[in-house]
């Protein structure tokens, strides 16, 4: 395991170069009261996040949140490094309201997990155009399916080495997706899912365990990293995954 001050940096520098890489726009806006920066999609619903937030003075929460509704970012992202710890509570007494924790979590390279099997399942890697068109449908059903989706941005990914996309296959049909990105010094896993009808059969522990199973064989030196809500957190506890640090996302009320 990496020392603890690091591993939480790297988590959340990871997590920004990843959201950045799907957006049109980053964004900084600096004043004397305070500083941030904002990631967004103008044609596309998700990301949009505020991070690396550094308030200065007494009014800048009522400031901050002043500016923000002209502007109309939809949530703010509170990391372990990025931001002053008690901008929390400053800004939920300023209009914000919680939406979701997020664990920040590192893989232990000392687990010895093995790789199950589930019968009719198989997983595959994203080598053409075709296998990516069924990744991008299938991760719009899981994670996006009232929002669009960037399919352009998406498509560079076949052509970006840090970026390896996983489809999961039960009885040939897609139902689960996850990738890894490679990105200042550490590997991070996201759009691990799987569509509502086949969970609880272990599927996310195989699209989880087998991308941390091919960075082992690629590279043992650098750290492994991910986000867990609440109900994904157990499953990468089961992989070998330990919490380091929260990722707290907030809205404007």
């Amino acid at each position: 395991m990496q020392n603890e001050n690091l591993i939480t940096y790297l988590t959340e520098k990871n997590l920004w170069s990843f959201l950045n890489y799907f957006c049109d726009i980053n964004s900084s806006y600096s004043c004397e009261s305070f500083d941030y920066n904002w990631i967004k999609t103008d044609n596309c619903d998700w990301p949009n996040f505020i991070n690396y937030i550094n308030l200065k003075g007494v009014d800048s929460e009522e400031l901050f949140r002043h500016l923000t509704r002209q502007s109309n970012p939809s949530l703010c992202l509170i990391g372990p490094h990025s931001s002053p710890t008690d901008i929390l509570d400053g800004l939920i007494e300023h209009s914000f309201k919680l939406v979701d924790v997020w664990s920040g979590m590192e893989y232990d390279k000392s687990s010895k997990k093995q790789l199950m099997n589930i019968d009719h399942f198989a997983i595959q890697k994203v080598e053409n155009l075709q296998m990516l068109k069924s990744w991008i449908e299938t991760c719009k059903m899981i994670f996006f399916p009232k929002k669009k989706i960037n399919e352009q941005k998406f498509a560079a990914l076949l052509n970006d080495k840090r970026f390896t996309l996983y489809i999961g296959l039960y009885n040939n049909l897609p139902v689960a997706t996850s990738l890894s990105f490679h990105s200042d010094g550490v590997y991070g896993l996201y759009n691990i899912g799987t569509l509502k009808e086949y969970r609880n059969k272990g599927i996310g522990f195989i699209m989880t365990h087998l991308p941390v199973e091919e960075i082992l064989q690629k590279n043992n030196n650098e750290p492994i990293i991910l986000q867990a809500t609440s109900i994904g957190e157990p499953v990468y506890k089961k992989v070998g995954f330990s919490k380091v640090c929260d990722f707290v996302i907030l809205s404007r009320g």
